[in-house]
């Protein structure tokens, strides 16, 4: 670390907290031999914690009021990462790069039961992006209502509906819904009498689904998806 100026040097005890007062730039001469990390932190094994109480390893508190001079401000993002770029001396491969990489989500440790495991978790706010989305498995969607247990309420991405015997038709309410609202519905068993979707009709607060004829005793259950339309910004 000898490239660091004393002042920062004279911050660094041996253990313990440091407290950093006013900015900190880091910016390490280029190297012609061969680097590790530029920023390395290793989470220690901590034992004996409180029960009951949060502990995160990075917190980034970023919840200070800024304030600007008047003036339109076309673009503000709080927490910045640009792209690398790598380069090779000869023809060279590289089979997957990634700007940002999570190694998965946490583990359930000795004695540990996760109900519900992520590793990205965006607590609220619409998530934009800009480039194509790449999934490698089926999305997984909050689903109102199951094969067995049908509903004619669904204020979730996906859900389950029931038209009843004799009925062409099922009116679901739907809380976001409009009539712009893009629903897409299909047929979930075989139904008595052969029958297919015919319309749904998207409304303000509900959707109706209509098959083209009586499904019979067995019903028709409908499984629906249910997606806003917008600009994208």
């Amino acid at each position: 670390m000898a490239n660091y100026p004393a002042s920062f040097m004279d911050a660094l005890p041996n253990s313990g907290p440091v407290d950093l007062l006013g900015t900190l730039s880091i910016a390490p001469a280029a190297q012609s031999a061969a680097r590790t990390n530029l920023l390395l932190v290793t989470a220690p094994a901590d034992t004996a914690q409180t029960a009951s109480v949060e502990v995160s390893s990075v917190f980034y508190n970023l919840a200070a009021t800024r304030t600007y001079a008047t003036g339109a401000l076309a673009l503000q993002r709080e927490y910045r990462i640009a792209a690398p770029t790598y380069a090779f001396v000869g023809a060279s491969t590289i089979t997957l790069a990634a700007t940002v990489s999570i190694s998965g989500a946490p583990i359930a440790g000795t004695n540990a039961t996760i109900t519900n495991s992520y590793a990205l978790h965006i607590v609220s706010g619409r998530v934009r992006f800009d480039g194509a989305v790449v999934q490698n498995v089926y999305p997984v969607l909050q689903t109102t209502g199951t094969i067995a247990s049908p509903v004619t309420t669904i204020n979730t991405p996906a859900g389950v509906t029931v038209i009843a015997s004799a009925a062409t038709s099922v009116t679901v309410t739907c809380a976001a819904c409009t009539t712009a609202t893009l629903i897409t519905a299909v047929i979930l068993n075989a139904t008595s009498n052969n029958v297919s979707i015919r319309a749904v009709i998207p409304g303000s607060g509900s959707f109706v689904v209509h098959v083209t004829g009586d499904p019979g005793v067995s019903t028709a259950i409908i499984g629906v998806r249910i997606s806003q339309p917008g600009t994208g910004v």
